[in-house]
């Protein structure tokens, strides 16, 4: 009976540990035959090769959708380097910022 109790203690403890390390670590595994969701080693070398940083700014009213798109095409150079940055502006609700 104890060794059962210890056994799923334990098992418990793993799978929240899993859990925060999972939270502090994103990583993506593509297995489509091309490799069409992985950046392409030239992109790679773009991206370590920039002496500063990048920050892309894309101005999309509030569409669910397309917002979505947006943020997954990009993601991977997000992923890849610290030194990319993405803000999405909606020029419906701050046009301002999209008159700047």
């Amino acid at each position: 009976m104890l060794q059962r109790t210890l056994f799923f203690v334990l098992l418990a403890a793993s799978v929240v540990l899993a859990a925060r390390v999972s939270e502090q670590f994103a990583w993506r595994l593509d297995v489509t035959a091309q490799q069409i969701n992985s950046l392409s080693a030239s992109a790679r070398s773009a991206l370590d090769a920039l002496p500063g940083n990048l920050e892309m700014t894309a101005f999309i009213p509030d569409f669910p959708v397309q917002r979505a798109q947006l943020e997954k095409l990009l993601a991977p150079y997000v992923d890849y380097s610290d030194k990319v940055s993405v803000t999405i502006i909606d020029p419906v609700e701050d046009p301002g910022r999209a008159r700047e």
